[in-house]
């Protein structure tokens, strides 16, 4: 192999390096091109616990794809045979996060160090550090085979990236830190400087303090705080009967001023309903109700429940009528092609489901990273490397939403268990939090413009994520820009999922919200007396109504188009055998009732004889 390199320090362009791959076999096949590189590790890092991977996935590519448009041809590189392959990376994607680094009145930045960067192919990571350990200690590794090759690139200055999106970037997740709560257990992290000394040896136990209680029940909010600090508009418009549909703002700009007169036309209580999940459907503004499905494996949906009435309606006697498309590969097993073709290809096939079973929210991919074998939902992520499942996630989002389909990708951020994630207290360092599991969902977000995100049960230190304004505004939606929607995962708790917080925190709609408005308390009074509250209420529905009339969720209406809640046969039958129930029980109470009354008097009269 040869490497050939167009290296973009800044990160604003991609980069790429291209390697000359010869079949030295004696068969017909493919290979993976993955290309790694070690960073400069200083004495700044050292004395600072700034820590680097002694080697770290930047990007793949694998042969034969470049001429592929679909996953029904497959290009072998014959024996003898050469094929020079490209693999794009960002720059951005292997940045160091130093928790240290003070710029703006503020601590805390994403750096690249002068230095050497030694890039390097290899067969997995371990390959690939071997070529890496050549090219530094010749004399040492003599006598070391390695199927890599290596490209060293100097880094003449540090470069400091500060700010992002028009955000300053800095230490967000400090709360998160264990250390940071006094509460008499300290954590000692794991460094490269002193592997043998650092290497976590017993269970740490932690007995919270009355600080952290109140914070672990969750009512953070405070309306007179809040609405003393906002300065924002306080008067608005409801059900004015503009004319003004969903429809006429299909491919608008976010920040189009229609957008405004379209909310005017739907009342609180819409917006409300929305948001506390509790319907969908407005007939008002010509927009029908959102059809989910879930699971990284594919679309759960059914063929023909949905489509009665459009170009895609199936017949009952059609053979493939109730066929369920929920038939793919688990995220591993993708992730273990290293193909951005064959993942592309996943997004395409699901998005072609969606359009078939009127489906127009998928509830995926998966993105949370392997941090441990024990999490029972690994099937659903695709690799413990962040960069490997940003790409791969990109790839499916990317193409799955060219056919509307709102895929929401999640649980954001760090679900590294199943076992009481409703709750459970995820402590970690800033700097891994952003090089791991964040950078995955980074990279979607920005490479993949995912516009669905769900938000995850469990807490970021001791705040449930959905909740956290530092991850929520200060990451999501300020560093990175995100203004697409934000639903919770599934409410189980209306003592856990708190909708005001979750509101103020930027998420858009209480997943199965509905079950707990009642507990909540939530009402139009409650919005039409917190200014503030309200104000986030709108931007939430100006997010929701971007998201889904930019979807397959508007496919058929047109600004003539009149929506309803419809029900298909089956539904029908349903609603009518549990009417039937509701009104026999209704009838037996009344009787059973009567027939107490009259037991009464009967026995009162008994007494007065």
């Amino acid at each position: 192999m040869e490497l050939y390199s167009s290296i973009d320090w800044s990160g604003v362009e991609d980069s790429a390096v291209t390697v000359r791959v010869t079949n030295t076999g004696d068969a017909a096949a493919k290979h993976v091109v993955q290309l790694y590189v070690a960073q400069p590790y200083t004495d700044y890092d050292r004395e600072n616990g700034v820590e680097k991977p002694a080697i770290q996935l930047v990007g793949y590519a694998k042969t034969g794809e470049a001429s592929e448009s679909d996953y029904t041809q497959s290009v072998l590189l014959n024996p003898g045979e050469s094929e020079e392959v490209t693999v794009i990376f960002n720059t951005g994607d292997f940045r160091t996060y130093d928790d240290t680094y003070v710029h703006d009145d503020v601590t805390g930045a994403y750096t690249l160090e002068a230095g050497e960067y030694v890039f390097s192919t290899g067969n997995g990571a371990h390959d690939a550090v071997q070529s890496v350990l050549k090219y530094q200690y010749p004399e040492l590794m003599q006598n070391v085979t390695s199927s890599g090759v290596t490209l060293a690139v100097e880094l003449e200055e540090d470069m400091a990236f500060t700010e992002s999106n028009g955000t300053v970037i800095q230490n967000r997740l400090a709360d998160a830190d264990l250390n940071t709560w006094a509460c008499g257990t300290e954590v000692t992290y794991l460094t490269r400087n002193d592997w043998a000394g650092t290497f976590p040896t017993e269970v740490m136990f932690v007995t919270a303090t009355e600080e952290m209680i109140t914070l672990l029940q969750n009512a953070t909010y405070d309306a007179n705080e809040v609405n003393a600090q906002y300065d924002g508009e306080t008067e608005w418009e409801y059900e004015q009967n503009l004319g003004v549909v969903a429809a006429q703002l299909f491919g608008a700009d976010y920040n189009d001023p229609l957008y405004e007169d379209l909310m005017r036309e739907v009342s609180l209580q819409d917006m409300l309903d929305q948001y506390t999940a509790n319907t969908e459907t407005l007939k008002s503004i010509g927009l029908p109700k959102v059809n989910g499905a879930d699971s990284p494996l594919g679309i759960m949906g059914i063929l023909g429940r949905f489509t009665e009435g459009t170009i895609y309606e199936i017949e009952e006697s059609d053979e493939y009528y109730g066929y369920e498309t929920n038939v793919y590969e688990s995220e591993v097993v993708v992730a273990s092609t290293y193909s951005h073709l064959l993942a592309s290809e996943q997004g395409r096939m699901v998005g072609n489901d969606s359009i078939w079973t009127l489906v127009t929210q998928w509830n995926a991919p998966g993105l949370n990273v392997h941090r441990s074998p024990y999490n029972a939902r690994n099937y659903e992520y695709y690799s413990e490397d962040s960069v490997l499942t940003g790409n791969m996630g990109a790839d499916v989002v990317r193409k799955a939403q060219e056919y509307g389909v709102s895929a929401t990708a999640k649980h954001f951020a760090f679900n590294d268990q199943e076992t009481d994630r409703d709750g459970v207290a995820v402590f970690i360092d800033e700097q891994a939090a952003r090089e791991n599991e964040l950078r995955g969902f980074q990279i979607v977000i920005e490479d993949g413009d995912l516009m669905n995100l769900m938000t995850a049960f469990n807490r970021i230190g001791l705040t449930h994520c959905g909740a956290s304004q530092e991850l929520m505004n200060g990451i999501l939606r300020g560093e990175w820009g995100y203004n697409g929607r934000v639903i919770t995962d599934s409410v189980k708790s209306a003592q856990y999922f708190l909708p005001s917080e979750c509101l103020m925190a930027g998420n858009d709609q209480m997943l199965g919200g509905g079950n707990s408005s009642a507990a909540w308390g939530y009402s139009v009074e409650v919005f039409e007396e917190d200014t503030a509250l309200q104000a986030q209420l709108r931007e939430s529905y100006h997010r929701y109504l971007y998201t889904a009339i930019n979807s397959n969720r508007m496919n058929g209406i047109t600004e003539e188009s009149s929506v309803a809640s419809a029900y298909t046969a089956w539904q029908w039958i349903l609603t009518g055998i549990w009417g039937a129930c509701i009104v026999l029980a209704a009838v037996s109470a009344v009787l059973w009732g009567l027939s107490v009354r009259c037991r009464r008097k009967t026995d009162r009269e008994k007494t007065y004889e």
